[in-house]
């Protein structure tokens, strides 16, 4: 098996264990006011529990360590959105770490955004653009 193709299947893994992360030990609250300042408001990420924060943990390791190969990868075929690529992977990690607000109104709204980086970064993988 090839490198991307074992990235694109850690990719599944990582999305995977978003989906439990996110919609299974994570919530999110109103913050009071903010619809004066953004139309549809912002959320802050509740506090996790004990099994959220271990969670968190696995991921945020097993993203981190995924992430690094594949920009290496990147790096090295000379592929052009390699800081794209970075910025969507910041938001990714943004979501994992809960340490923003959110402009998403359900944990299950954050999901769907985070899914939609990690098809961003497949894409970017398995279809190279370069300079």
């Amino acid at each position: 098996m090839n490198n991307v193709q074992s990235l694109l299947e850690r990719y599944q893994t990582v999305e995977d264990e978003l989906r439990i992360f996110l919609l299974e030990y994570s919530e999110l609250s109103y913050m009071e006011g903010s619809v004066e300042v953004v139309d549809t408001g912002a959320y802050t990420w509740s506090k996790l529990e004990q099994p959220g924060r271990k969670a968190q943990c696995k991921l945020y390791s097993v993203y981190i360590k995924l992430v690094e190969e594949a920009a290496e990868i990147m790096t090295s075929s000379g592929h052009s959105a390699t800081e794209r690529f970075s910025q969507s992977c910041e938001e990714v990690l943004s979501h994992i770490k809960q340490d923003s607000m959110s402009w998403d109104s359900s944990p299950q709204l954050s999901f769907d955004r985070v899914r939609g980086e990690l098809e961003f970064q497949k894409h970017l993988l398995t279809k190279p653009v370069h300079v």
